[in-house]
């Protein structure tokens, strides 16, 4: 406890303890709220239509607020705190979750842009001989997008999908 934290991705954090946090701010960590001087402010500092994430103001910067929860709760700050229930503005402890990259991009919602319907599936519309491809990444943010076996089928691809995410220690 009373750490200062650094993170790869999260520099901004740099020098906030936990011991600083549960002196100025009063946590309700089953419900997710923050509280400070007597007022719930969690749920007052709202998301923009830019960034989605509830943020609060610690130490003289916008903080994203789900970070501040965990990092008040656990003394640490993992490179990325993850929603297991993928709402954003739930900052209940139990919906945080330590995560990287990699396991961050599992909980993302199917892309509106997916040809086969399955997560993690790519279906090639041009014809070739085996149209089907399980794929983990998602090339954006400078992650490199791995494409994995082809198939001629969706059933082969849905059938072999599981063994190659444990294979990639992806549950």
């Amino acid at each position: 406890m009373g750490t200062i934290i650094r993170t790869e991705n999260q520099d901004h954090y740099e020098g906030i303890t936990q011991v600083e946090l549960l002196e100025v701010f009063d946590f309700d960590f089953d419900n997710g709220d923050i509280f400070a001087f007597g007022k719930r402010i969690s749920k007052l500092v709202k998301a923009s239509p830019t960034n989605l994430y509830p943020r609060i103001r610690v130490k003289g910067k916008i903080r994203k607020a789900h970070c501040v929860m965990f990092l008040a709760y656990h003394g640490f700050l993992p490179p990325i705190v993850d929603h297991e229930n993928k709402d954003k503005s739930d900052l209940s402890i139990y919906n945080l979750r330590a995560s990287d990259h990699e396991k961050n991009v599992l909980n993302i919602s199917k892309p509106s842009h997916n040809t086969s319907g399955h997560k993690h599936i790519y279906k090639w519309k041009d014809g070739r001989k085996n149209p089907y491809q399980i794929y983990f990444g998602s090339g954006r943010d400078g992650f490199k997008k791995i494409w994995l076996d082809k198939f001629e089928t969706l059933e082969e691809a849905l059938a072999v999908l599981p063994v190659r995410m444990i294979e990639r220690g992806r549950t």
